[in-house]
């Protein structure tokens, strides 16, 4: 399926590309033409919320790919995927993206004068998906924003919850359906090849030794924001001994910190006011699960997390439990 096009401001972007700046900052482009051939494009499962599992593309619709074109790079070599190929979700249209990475910015293209239509032969067709391919390699699904990658692992998991009730499995079973669910998706981090949406993921509470990175998640967070940034602190439950934490392990108290990232514009996306807007209005008593993209260091007996931009963060706020009323 397509992924790499020219928008109306004759920028090349890919489908992924456009489906992060949607949920950065709400910006919806139009008037996509395949990047080598120029036919007419539509965008497919970029425009829309809550989208989970469903790849990013291009489709043409009434009309073809001009001479050989269909859309796609040549001169790609296959890269070698993390991850078995064992406990799936059966859908086969089913996707998630397969790496982290960073923020892209469109490539510009010469564009012609008003009125002007650029005719292209198969030559020039074929030179440009050459170039294509060198450029951005494989049709892989990617995202800029930790929030995806977070929904899809979250997807993973309620699929696995809800095949485990209706087999009615034990708590052994279950755990085991959801590593080795989660093992079987690939998931790069940024240039970290061969691991895996159960491997890149880990328990905050557990200290991670190795400098590489890793998408650290915690409960319980609470939130201290000043004028330079904020501070996410979580402590530690009873050790569960579950995840990639070694049995032998002490929980530790974690913090997450953030000091105001610089933009090219002086004006941050929509998305990261958004956050941080609730992250100030996180009350006292409130609670937060998150998620936080960077490097973990030991500091004293506390773990600290730092994040360097807050598309690499995730949060929502935790549900209160109301205990019930005896009868």
């Amino acid at each position: 399926m397509p992924y790499i096009a020219l928008n109306s401001k004759d920028e090349e972007v890919t489908a992924s590309q456009c489906r992060d700046e949607f949920l950065r900052t709400g910006e919806v482009l139009s008037g996509f033409r395949c990047a080598f051939c120029l036919c007419a494009y539509h965008p497919r499962y970029i425009y829309i919320n809550g989208m989970i599992g469903r790849t990013p593309h291009f489709f043409v619709k009434g009309e073809k790919h001009n001479g050989r074109c269909d859309g796609n790079p040549l001169g790609v070599v296959a890269e070698t995927v993390s991850g078995t190929q064992g406990k799936r979700i059966p859908d086969d249209n089913f996707c998630f993206p397969e790496k982290l990475v960073a923020r892209a910015k469109p490539r510009v293209v010469a564009s012609l004068p008003d009125g002007e239509k650029l005719v292209l032969s198969d030559e020039e067709i074929r030179s440009r998906r050459l170039r294509a391919g060198k450029e951005y390699g494989s049709t892989t699904f990617t995202s800029s924003l930790l929030e995806v990658i977070v929904e899809s692992k979250n997807k993973i998991s309620t699929w696995c919850y809800s095949q485990s009730r209706k087999q009615k499995l034990t708590k052994e079973a279950e755990k085991k359906l959801l590593k080795e669910t989660a093992s079987s998706y690939p998931l790069q981090l940024f240039d970290q090849k061969g691991l895996t949406y159960e491997s890149a993921f880990w328990n905050a509470h557990y200290e991670r030794t190795k400098t590489d990175k890793r998408i650290f998640q915690a409960k319980g967070g609470t939130v201290t924001v000043s004028s330079s940034g904020f501070v996410i602190s979580s402590q530690p439950s009873a050790p569960s001994n579950g995840g990639n934490e070694s049995k032998k392990a002490v929980p530790r108290p974690v913090e997450v910190h953030y000091h105001r990232e610089s933009y090219d514009s002086n004006t941050p996306p929509q998305a990261h006011v958004k956050a941080l807007a609730e992250l100030a209005n996180v009350a006292a008593g409130e609670t937060i699960q998150w998620y936080a993209y960077g490097e973990m260091r030991l500091h004293e007996d506390k773990l600290i997390i730092r994040v360097e931009t807050l598309d690499h963060l995730y949060f929502r706020k935790e549900k209160k439990f109301t205990p019930r009323k005896a009868s």
